[in-house]
């Protein structure tokens, strides 16, 4: 166990180790190590794969009854273990029940890693110290005080490599709060490149996310208001929301961006006034014509709806 304070001292010259921790956890270990440091919960980081992994508080942030399941579990002996696995393949599933979740939790941290795996604790736990216990004894990972504090930097190849990788995890997931996220993780591993190329189109995906969310938001709100103000709220919202998706629109395509322009254009066009209905498909429907021939002739298939 080590207190928060040496964790954040040990673990601040090495810019490539990524923690993982419980999804609860994440914000508080966010402030605690910086911006400039990568914490993910643990299944956000399902399908990622990094060099050095540190997986922190994942005992400690159990409820007192897990931990001693846990420690009962770890408790039982290579025969008993043996013999659940072998010849009672389900035995453990059905004798802890409530740990299957955690243990696939666990397995799934430990094989982020590509190098090195760190498990540590700031607090003490009776299933950390049960588990610690367990694979110390059986040899399967070797106890230090601290980890060493010499400076392990990213090269800007790295830092871009792995903003790349955030920014296709934003475009794979199917929520906008997550899309969210992960594109300001690409910005952050952007920024530590110093790269403003990937910065810029990082940023444009983001604001194209986040007024695709206002949009959302939106919508769902109920409208209590009657006719008359009503009407006169909605056509202020629609100018607001004009202007902002027309500088939405030209920094994804002054980004080449153009798949999120075209994404922004279709969500937006049925909400805007006539005039700027007949501005965006004279002026934009063109440009976006050209862009599916591109991507026809690149990908082969239609990457691109037209707009009606």
């Amino acid at each position: 166990m080590v207190s928060e304070e040496k964790l954040v001292e040990s673990l601040g010259m090495n810019e490539g180790l990524v923690i993982l921790t419980h999804e609860h956890n994440t914000e508080r270990l966010q402030q605690l190590f910086g911006a400039q440091r990568i914490v993910l919960g643990i299944r956000e980081a399902k399908g990622l794969e990094f060099p050095d992994v540190a997986v922190v508080d994942f005992f400690s942030s159990m409820t007192r009854e897990d931990q001693l399941r846990w420690r009962e579990m770890m408790a039982m002996d290579e025969d008993e273990l043996q013999e659940s696995g072998q010849r009672r393949g389900v035995d453990l599933r059905y004798k802890f029940p409530e740990l299957e979740t955690q243990l696939k939790l666990l397995y799934t941290a430990i094989t982020r890693s590509e190098r090195s795996l760190y498990l540590i604790e700031t607090k003490r736990s009776v299933a950390g110290a049960a588990f610690f216990a367990h694979v110390r004894d059986r040899g399967l990972a070797q106890v230090q005080e601290l980890l060493s504090s010499d400076a392990v930097l990213l090269t800007h190849d790295e830092w871009v490599s792995r903003g790349l990788d955030f920014a296709m995890a934003a475009k794979e997931t199917a929520h906008i709060e997550d899309e969210l996220t992960w594109l300001r993780r690409a910005i952050q591993c952007f920024d530590c490149a110093d790269n403003a190329e990937m910065r810029r189109r990082a940023r444009a995906h983001w604001a194209s996310a986040l007024l695709r969310k206002k949009l959302l938001e939106s919508a769902s709100k109920d409208q209590a208001l009657e006719a008359d103000a009503e009407a006169d709220v909605e056509a202020e919202f629609t100018v607001e929301l004009e202007m902002e998706a027309m500088r939405v629109i030209r920094g994804c395509i002054t980004s080449s961006m153009l798949r999120e322009a075209v994404e922004v254009c279709q969500v937006v066009l049925p909400l805007l006034t006539p005039r700027s209905q007949q501005l965006l498909t004279e002026v934009l429907k063109p440009l976006l014509a050209l862009i599916e021939g591109l991507c026809n002739s690149i990908a082969g298939t239609s990457a691109v709806t037209k707009l009606q």
